[in-house]
C-alpha cells in the first residue's frame, strides 16, 4: 500500500483498500494508453517509410501506374514490410482495447468512491475532513474525487 494513503487522516482500513485499488486501476490504464501510443507511432513511421521505399525504388524505376507498381511491389520479396505493418497495426488496436477496458474500471472504481463517499466517511467530523484525502489523491496520484466528469 502506498505510504501516503496508509497516512490518511480520517479514513478507515476498507476505503483505504479501495482507494489503492483506485491508484492499481489509473496507473494499469496509463500504461496502456502508453503502450498503445508507443505502437500507434511505431505503425505511423512504418507506413511513411513503406511509401517513401515505394516512391523512391519502385514508382520511379518503373515509371508506370500505381496498380502495376503495387503488383510488383508484393510480387517481390517485401511482403515483409506489409507483414510488419500489419503486426503493428494489430498491437496498436490490441493495446487500445486494453486501454479502454482499463480507463472504464477505472472510472467504475471512481465513480464508486465518489457515490459511496457519505458511507465512507461517515461521521460529521470525518465528513468535513474528507476534502484532506481528496485533496492528497489529486494532489499525489492525479485523481479527482470530487465529481465525476472525466
Amino acid at each position: 500500500m502506498e505510504r501516503q494513503i496508509k497516512d490518511l487522516p480520517y479514513t478507515d482500513q476498507p476505503t483505504k483498500h479501495m482507494l489503492q485499488g483506485l491508484i492499481e486501476r489509473k496507473r494499469e490504464f496509463e500504461t496502456y494508453k502508453q503502450k498503445c501510443l508507443v505502437w500507434q507511432i511505431i505503425t505511423f513511421v512504418e507506413v511513411i517509410v513503406f511509401i517513401v521505399f515505394i516512391y523512391f525504388n519502385v514508382y520511379q524505376r518503373l515509371e508506370t501506374d500505381l496498380l502495376f507498381v503495387l503488383f510488383y511491389f508484393f510480387q517481390s520479396s517485401h511482403l515483409f514490410a506489409v507483414l510488419l505493418i500489419a503486426f503493428s497495426y494489430s498491437t496498436a488496436v490490441y493495446f487500445k482495447k486494453k486501454e479502454e477496458k482499463a480507463e472504464k474500471e477505472y472510472h467504475e472504481l471512481r465513480w464508486e468512491i465518489i457515490d459511496k463517499s457519505t458511507d465512507f466517511w461517515k461521521s460529521e467530523e470525518e465528513w468535513m475532513n474528507r476534502d484532506k484525502v481528496f485533496s492528497v489523491m489529486k494532489k499525489e496520484f492525479d485523481i479527482n474525487l470530487y465529481y465525476k466528469t472525466k
